[in-house]
């Protein structure tokens, strides 16, 4: 529920974003914004996959075999306590994101003016 929550938000402000970087510059960048998106996602998710191997050759995970408390605990940590610990960081890193809905439909106005002429 929380990656689904994460995602669906992150991609509905996307535009909303692309919009306020056109009203403050004058110039569409969205190429530019989904390409740094895109890299870093796929970044994040090479970079975990790395330290979840790293991390459970480190405790002793043998694969086939009933595993020892340590890896059990482990495995526990990395895909709950973990993601759960990112998801509060990430919602006080939203809680300053300014840009309301009100606000993004004049700047959708204005931009439109612009357009016309």
């Amino acid at each position: 529920m929380g990656a689904g929550l994460g995602t669906t938000v992150g991609h509905s402000l996307q535009a909303d974003v692309i919009d306020d970087d056109e009203w403050s510059t004058g110039e569409r960048k969205e190429g530019t914004y989904f390409a740094v998106w895109n890299f870093v996602r796929k970044g994040a998710v090479g970079f975990t996959a790395f330290l979840t191997g790293a991390a459970l050759q480190w405790v002793g995970f043998e694969p086939n075999v009933a595993q020892s408390a340590d890896v059990v605990l482990l495995i526990r940590v990395m895909f709950g306590l973990l993601p759960g610990v990112m998801f509060v960081v990430g919602i006080a890193l939203f809680a300053r994101f300014t840009l309301s809905e009100e606000r993004h439909r004049e700047i959708q106005r204005e931009l439109a003016e612009r357009e016309a002429g």
